[in-house]
């Protein structure tokens, strides 16, 4: 009887340590906060990285649009490059082509090797050669500089990676072979 006795009071002693103690609980919370530092700068970089490609869609679909309206409508349209926005050119006399200008984040910088204007024909063609980048002022690596490139005569719009050297992200030298396919 003395045993059984024994034996019920280990087991109850046993069955009340059945939660954790404070240590374990600030072992977790450690390791939960040293997981959370090392992802947060990379949300940072993502963030950066999506408003640059909605950046760059933003002045494809522009460019398209605007081309799309110039052949529907059979006038010349023309749009302007600002430094956080795509838009009508309203100084041209031409036709708006775009139902709403494309403004993007200002961190989002727009450089270009040819004038500020992108003007097309009334079979959507365009006289001149442009490239135009975008970079983020968050984002240093080379693959994230992406490029749009017009070519003349018939307007053919496409994009990709700009291969940065140097100074090649200023104006002159800016050049359509650096933009490299995605």
């Amino acid at each position: 009887m003395r045993q059984i006795l024994l034996i019920v009071l280990r087991h109850s002693k046993l069955n009340q340590n059945k939660g954790f103690n404070l240590l374990e609980l600030m072992i977790v919370a450690l390791i939960g906060s040293i997981l959370t530092a090392a992802t947060v700068p990379n949300l940072g970089g993502l963030h950066a990285k999506m408003q640059l490609n909605d950046a760059l869609s933003d002045v494809e679909n522009a460019l398209r649009e605007a081309q799309r309206e110039a052949i529907r409508k059979s006038k010349q349209c023309t749009l302007k490059l600002y430094s956080n926005k795509v838009a009508n050119d309203t100084d041209s006399g031409t036709e708006d082509c775009l139902t709403s200008e494309r403004i993007f984040d200002s961190r989002v910088s727009v450089a270009h090797n040819g004038a500020d204007t992108i003007q097309y024909g009334f079979q959507g063609n365009t006289t001149s050669n442009q490239t135009i980048i975008l970079s983020h002022g968050n984002l240093n690596q080379v693959s994230d500089t992406k490029c749009i490139v017009i070519s003349s005569p018939l307007g053919i719009i496409r994009t990709g990676i700009y291969n940065v050297t140097g100074s090649n992200t200023t104006g002159s030298n800016i050049t359509d072979s650096d933009c490299e396919e995605i």
